[in-house]
């Protein structure tokens, strides 16, 4: 499997267990009566499996895009580095080291600074 789609089907994952994991808690405090709205119904297997799908949807397209956005380093091989913790990775905030750089700025008559 190559590299790019291992890195956006890990996050999809890990969004979809996040999304579900919000959605048992919103079952679990009984939020808005959900639970019961669901629990009492007919056919509850149709609702939930709506829940499910929309709540994975959602939040793994949050964790793609924000993994995407914040940038993904291959190495020369075109392969992933390895990480202790891959999930955690966004909380490495470790920035390359900058240095000013003079520029040489020309002044013309028109933008001189008036002295009242």
């Amino acid at each position: 499997m190559p590299p790019l789609l291992r890195f956006l089907l890990r996050h999809v994952l890990v969004g979809s267990a996040i999304g579900w994991s919000f959605l048992a808690i919103l079952f679990a405090f009984d939020t808005g009566g959900l639970f019961t709205l669901i629990s009492h119904a007919a056919n509850p297997a149709l609702p939930l499996m709506l829940l499910l799908v929309a709540f994975s949807v959602t939040f793994g397209s949050a964790a793609v895009a924000s993994a995407v956005l914040m940038g993904v380093d291959f190495d020369e091989r075109g392969t992933l580095p390895r990480r202790r913790l891959p999930v955690l990775s966004f909380l490495d905030h470790r920035q390359p080291e900058l240095r000013p750089v003079p520029v040489r700025v020309k002044v013309t008559p028109r933008h001189e600074a008036r002295r009242f």
